[in-house]
């Protein structure tokens, strides 16, 4: 096909250009992919416990935690007991993933930009390359001859050859801009699955704060329920009687007696 002929470009050639291009942009929600929302299911935020103590019991090469009898993780009774640097450590895992994700739906935006834009410049590289690049030629007229009838040939000339090879230009970097952002919106962010960290995963940590919680549930409130008890004033097989207190005044003479007669 000459690409600087007179006559105007076929509909056969309109739709084979736009069409593709129209295509490309509806499947544009397929071939950029939304980015997935962070990792949620390892938080044990709804575990809240059963209202029983918790017993951390440590063997020589394993141990468990129980709370009422009922088998739970460290993460478990860490969350029931409310420890504190526990949840300074989960609030800050979830705010990088968090930030993460942010940063991720930011990326697929600009990646969606990216190959609209590049579809765009591609319309536009080819319009100019095939349509505009034709109205710049020059088409001088040629005089009829014995042989040839009058006729206008098109003849290129500096400005439609600018325009011609800086459509090619332009539809080459929107195809560029397109792949780019394809390319840079796939991969999931680096997020980071949330565990117990090991210092926290520990039998002596976690008794140390199931301790506290089990005092708060009065669990161990042993030693308040002892001092309260009555004491027995009862003297044991064996021991003396106490000492009588001094005489008074007012009685010393019956006392003195009694005391002789008992010595008698």
């Amino acid at each position: 096909m000459d690409l600087f002929s007179s006559r105007p470009p076929s509909s056969a050639l309109r739709r084979s250009t736009v069409l593709p291009l129209l295509a490309a942009l509806s499947l544009n929600a397929c071939i950029v992919p939304g980015v997935d929302a962070p990792p949620s299911g390892a938080y044990a935020e709804s575990y809240q416990g059963n209202g029983k103590p918790i017993n951390v019991k440590d063997g020589r090469s394993d141990w468990s935690i129980d709370q009422g009898g009922e088998k739970i993780s460290s993460e478990h009774a860490l969350e029931a007991t409310g420890d504190a640097e526990y949840q300074a450590r989960k609030r800050q895992s979830k705010e990088f993933n968090d930030k993460l994700f942010a940063e991720g739906k930011s990326n697929t935006v600009k990646a969606n930009v990216l190959v609209y834009s590049g579809a765009l410049m591609i319309l536009g590289g080819l319009a100019a390359h095939f349509f505009l690049a034709n109205r710049l030629v020059d088409r001088p007229l040629t005089p009829a001859t014995d042989v040839d009838p009058e006729s206008r040939a098109a003849q290129g000339t500096t400005a439609s050859e600018s325009v011609r090879w800086g459509g090619l230009g332009l539809a080459a970097l929107g195809i560029g801009a397109i792949v780019y952002g394809i390319v840079g919106s796939r991969g999931e962010p680096p997020y980071v699955a949330w565990k117990t960290p090991s210092a926290l995963d520990r039998p002596a940590y976690v008794r140390q704060s199931a301790e506290a919680y089990n005092e708060k549930l009065g669990a161990a409130g042993t030693a308040a329920t002892a001092s309260a008890a009555p004491v027995s004033t009862a003297v044991a097989p064996g021991q003396r009687k106490p000492r009588l207190p001094p005489p008074s005044a007012s009685g010393g003479t019956d006392d003195t007696s009694d005391t002789g007669e008992g010595a008698q």
